[in-house]
This record gives C-alpha cells, sequence and structure tokens, in this order.
C-alpha cells in the first residue's frame, strides 16, 4: 500500500530529486521551513523507505561512454520470461537501470557502452522457445 505522504514532504522530495547534495539550510529555505523540520521529515522519508538512497548522476559523454535506451516490446511472454529478461539484464554490467512499464513497451533498460563498442549490443539476441520470445 502507498505511503501518504503531504504537501510538504512532496516538497522536499522535489527538491532533492533536482538536488540530492543540497544543504539542509538551503533545502530549508526552498521549502520554507525551519531547519530541523525539514531534517526530522528527511528522516522520516527514509525510515519509511520512501527515500532509498542519494546517487551521483553522470554525464556518460563525459567519460567517453554513451546511453542506449533499448525499447522492448515482448509478444506471447509469461511473467517467468518477463522474469529472465529482468534478471538477464541486471547482471549485465552495462546494464544501468531497467524500468518495467505499462503500454506499447514492457522494458526498458539503459545501456553505458564505450563510444566504440557494439559487441554488447551484437551479444543481445532473441531466441525463439515454447512460450515466444526469449532474450539469451
Amino acid at each position: 500500500m502507498a505511503e501518504k505522504i503531504d504537501l510538504f514532504d512532496r516538497k522536499i522530495l522535489y527538491e532533492l530529486d533536482k538536488d540530492s547534495r543540497m544543504p539542509l539550510s538551503a533545502l530549508a529555505k526552498k521549502v520554507k521551513r525551519d531547519r530541523a523540520s525539514v531534517n526530522y521529515r528527511i528522516n522520516q522519508l527514509i525510515e519509511k523507505g520512501i527515500i532509498q538512497n542519494f546517487v551521483a548522476l553522470l554525464d556518460p559523454g563525459k567519460i567517453g561512454a554513451m546511453v542506449w535506451n533499448i525499447y522492448l516490446q515482448l509478444q506471447n511472454t509469461t511473467k517467468e520470461i518477463e522474469n529472465d529478461i529482468v534478471d538477464y539484464l541486471s547482471q549485465k554490467e552495462k546494464v544501468w537501470w531497467i524500468a518495467k512499464t505499462t503500454g506499447r513497451w514492457h522494458f526498458r533498460p539503459n545501456i553505458s557502452c564505450p563510444c566504440r563498442s557494439r559487441g554488447f549490443f551484437k551479444r543481445l539476441s532473441f531466441k525463439q522457445n515454447e512460450h515466444g520470445n526469449k532474450l539469451v
């Protein structure tokens, strides 16, 4: 069940999403509350598991890598096959993240590769099995 959060929490989350390294005093000023209240609310959001981590957002181009957004549309699949695909992709070092989506596309993994490397994509293939297409 979804946790209920109020407007104050939403404002904090919005600002932290833009810049998770923002000093607490600057964050308090942006959400128009005192520093102690903001600190308390952040700790509550962490305890509830709403905030799970603070991460750095990289610019892959500055380190000589490209990020490829791959959109996968599957046919004749089961939950087991979808889980196999997620397990396969999550074990690959070059896959930064995988989003399970609804609608036209089923998965959207971000894959990072050195600019001249296309080998990872050549190794991705689909294999026909009794259920339909499966990533191997």
